[in-house]
């Protein structure tokens, strides 16, 4: 008998996982939580999509480690957009329980289609914000300044018309969709965001913002916070969803995705500050052209991978 027994062994292992594994999760988090920070969307594409193709992992699992991982790093940003007073709470409340609740519906949603079609769902998903940022990069003067300088041009912009408004000589911009208020309102604000994220995974905040922006018509900074905080409260909601129903049926036990997250969580939020820090120093041409190359791989990987 030999003195190893080298079919059991398996090599070091923190936590159930091998280093192997968890070097590896900590290099995908941070490239998410870089991507996330330059563009300050497709993080979590990437955190899920990498999580499916590299390790193996069912949406069961990721969809709590993705929660674990959002409500720490977002609730994070939404404690400083609230300290900088950027949060518009008389907005973001009536829209917090549409969010939950399309969370939830989307978690049995993803549960019900299954892992192969979220995955296709995933690939589609990535091959459309990179075509998008594609059409940004083709436009005149796509790449001659940095976004840092492009924000300070959108919010001088912005003041300009406030203080026309102020003078009477100028009326609101007419541009997104004109909703009334009330409950149909909260729902086409919040309930989208909860759904993309409780099927697929994903934070919300790549539909969320938009919707904030051209539906809710308000500025780009308060729209990045407002969707901090619906992300925060949608992702305690789907964690909480997520960890018991995968007990209760026992697809998952609870020390897996609590291990998996603790492992992902720092690698996200220094990946986060490194791409805030390269958005500010970057061309915005080069910031985008990353950012395609990086979905159209997610997209070229899931789609021919089902």
């Amino acid at each position: 008998m030999p003195f190893i027994d080298t079919d059991h062994v398996g090599g070091a292992k923190i936590g159930g996982y091998s280093v192997a594994d968890i070097v590896g999760l900590v290099m995908l988090a941070l490239a998410a939580g870089v991507t996330g920070g330059m563009m300050t969307m497709g993080g979590g594409v990437l955190q899920v999509a990498g999580m499916m193709v590299f390790f193996g992992y069912g949406m069961y699992l990721i969809r709590p480690v993705v929660f674990l991982t959002n409500v720490v790093v977002y609730g994070a940003a939404s404690l400083r957009n609230d300290k900088a007073q950027l949060v518009q709470w008389d907005k973001v409340k009536p829209l917090i329980p549409w969010g939950i609740a399309g969370v939830i519906l989307g978690y049995f949603i993803g549960n019900a289609i299954g892992d192969s079609v979220v995955g296709i769902l995933l690939g589609l998903f990535a091959l459309i914000m990179a075509g998008k940022a594609v059409m940004e990069i083709l436009q005149p003067n796509a790449g001659e300044e940095t976004a840092e300088s492009i924000s300070a041009a959108e919010a001088e912009d912005e003041m300009d018309e406030l203080m026309a408004l102020a003078d009477g000589t100028s009326r609101p911009k007419a541009s997104g969709l004109a909703l009334p208020e009330g409950h149909a309102r909260s729902a086409v604000l919040g309930l989208p965001m909860g759904l993309f994220s409780g099927i697929l995974g994903i934070s919300g905040g790549v539909i969320e913002v938009p919707l904030q922006r051209y539906v809710g018509r308000i500025s780009l900074q308060n729209a990045i916070a407002n969707s901090s905080v619906l992300v925060f409260w949608a992702s305690v909601a789907g964690s909480v969803v997520a960890f018991l129903h995968g007990s209760s049926t026992g697809l998952i036990h609870w020390e897996a995705p609590v291990t998996l997250a603790l492992v992902m969580i720092p690698g996200a939020y220094v990946g986060g500050i490194i791409g805030a820090r390269l958005m500010r120093v970057l061309p915005v041409r080069v910031l985008k052209g990353v950012y395609a190359a990086t979905m159209a791989a997610i997209a070229l990987k899931m789609l021919t991978s089902v």
